[in-house]
């Protein structure tokens, strides 16, 4: 029980370390392809790691190493780090075609992230599905989180 509670207060701090750098500004937009790539790097990022936790949560739960209310409460959380991503992502505002496309990938893929966590979260509850494909969702998101985060490296080292 008390691994439990410490692998949940890790999880917490976890999320609320990833929550905070995401800000709560109106539109802002960037002056160079560098800048532009770090500031949509935040959000996929963050989305990223709801998904991580998601994906933990998962495995967690489908081994018999949490309870599903424990599952349910990270997923939660996990949903609206997501949510967060994805509202900071269409608070951004493009000067330019390429990071337009960066952010409409980036976009694309948080939404993928938040359909992943919603659906491991009614499997939790009983909705049906099963902990496989759920588990497969979430990887399938994070290997698109991945993708565009890899593109936006490239364009950051530049």
């Amino acid at each position: 029980m008390a691994l439990l509670r410490r692998w949940v207060l890790a999880a917490g701090l976890a999320a609320a370390c990833a929550v905070l750098p995401s800000g709560c500004g109106l539109g802002s937009a960037t002056s160079t392809p560098k800048q532009a790539a770090e500031r949509i790097a935040q959000d996929v990022d963050l989305a990223s790691s709801a998904v991580g936790t998601a994906e933990l949560t998962v495995r967690q739960l489908r081994a018999s190493r949490t309870f599903p209310t424990v599952a349910e409460t990270t997923l939660k959380e996990s949903g609206g780090m997501a949510s967060g991503a994805s509202a900071g992502l269409t608070r951004y505002i493009p000067v330019g075609p390429v990071d337009a496309r960066w952010r409409d990938e980036a976009v694309k893929a948080t939404a993928q992230a938040q359909v992943a966590i919603a659906d491991a979260r009614a499997w939790v509850d009983g909705a049906g599905g099963s902990g496989a494909r759920v588990q497969a969702e979430l990887s399938a998101s994070s290997d698109a989180l991945d993708a565009v985060s890899s593109t936006l490296q490239k364009a950051g080292a530049q």
